[in-house]
């Protein structure tokens, strides 16, 4: 997520409570998951989850974390 959030915050698509909301979203899952803090592959996909949801207009917050908590890991 903290690779996402600058391109996010430069393209001003999103206002910072927006932003806010996918960061709390994000941890919330990541500590739910109990990803460690150097899979980096999982946290990345659980943010991109977050964002392909939020770039379809969907957000209701408790859809947005059902859909981060199934996120899984790219294959090698």
């Amino acid at each position: 997520m903290l690779s996402i959030i600058p391109d996010l915050e430069s393209r001003g698509t999103f206002t910072p409570d927006e932003i806010s909301m996918m960061q709390v979203i994000y941890l919330s899952v990541c500590a739910e998951r109990r990803v460690a803090l150097d899979d980096h592959a999982t946290r990345e996909a659980i943010a991109h989850a977050i964002l392909h949801e939020v770039e379809l207009g969907n957000w209701d917050v408790t859809a947005i974390s059902e859909v981060a908590r199934a996120a899984k890991r790219p294959a090698s």
